[in-house]
């Protein structure tokens, strides 16, 4: 089974080929900003080319919900689709956060973490939060907090994106990104459908001018 991954709802958006029955992961990165739009099918045209693989040995696509950039996720979502179309295969998704805690627990897999509370930058003075058990069950479902209401525990690990919100994560944190590696490992499981994950009121908001 081949598995055909997109992450394009940070910054850092990548796109990987995973072989489950080879186990075997190859990725390509995208170029950093958002543009992802003008990236996903180039790149994963090189990535097919790269592990002589036609579009037609795909067995499923899984992508990167949100939340994030709302840009990212609607160009994830819509790829995905249009590549599906004519093959008939599945689409499976996968939430940000969760995908976060997942690569969180790989990389801390020496550790006796029973939970980590995972936070991604919403702008505006906000933050998205969720928390994960070690197996990835959901303590806290992803919501969206102001960064000044964030506290965290002494003994409570926080991983979080980007790298310039640490002073908000504490020191007892880490920077993890949500791969496609992660994104297509979780989605391939939980077969959930690709519904956009925006959580914050996509409507026109009215805010104080002295608010970035």
């Amino acid at each position: 089974m081949k598995i055909l991954s997109i992450e394009s709802v940070t910054e850092k958006g990548e796109i990987a080929l995973i072989d489950v029955e080879q186990n075997t992961t190859k990725c390509v990165q995208l170029e950093e900003g958002h543009n992802h739009g003008k990236e996903i099918a180039l790149a994963v045209k090189k990535l097919l080319e790269q592990q002589c693989t036609t579009f037609n040995e795909i067995n499923a696509i899984c992508i990167d919900i949100g939340p994030g950039s709302y840009t990212g996720i609607r160009v994830g979502i819509a790829y995905a689709k249009g590549f599906v179309l004519p093959k008939e295969i599945p689409v499976y998704s996968c939430c940000s956060l969760k995908a976060m805690a997942y690569n969180f627990f790989k990389f801390k897999s020496s550790e006796t973490y029973n939970s980590v509370t995972v936070i991604m930058d919403a702008k505006w003075d906000e933050i998205y939060m969720a928390k994960y058990t070690r197996n990835l069950e959901e303590i806290t479902e992803p919501t969206m907090v102001q960064k000044s209401k964030f506290t965290s525990s002494e003994d409570e690990k926080v991983a979080y994106l980007p790298r310039d919100i640490m002073n908000i994560a504490g020191r007892n944190s880490i920077v993890v990104y949500p791969t496609a590696e992660a994104i297509g490992n979780i989605a391939i499981k939980d077969k959930l459908p690709p519904i956009p994950l925006y959580i914050r009121d996509t409507a026109p908001q009215i805010r104080n001018p002295k608010q970035k």
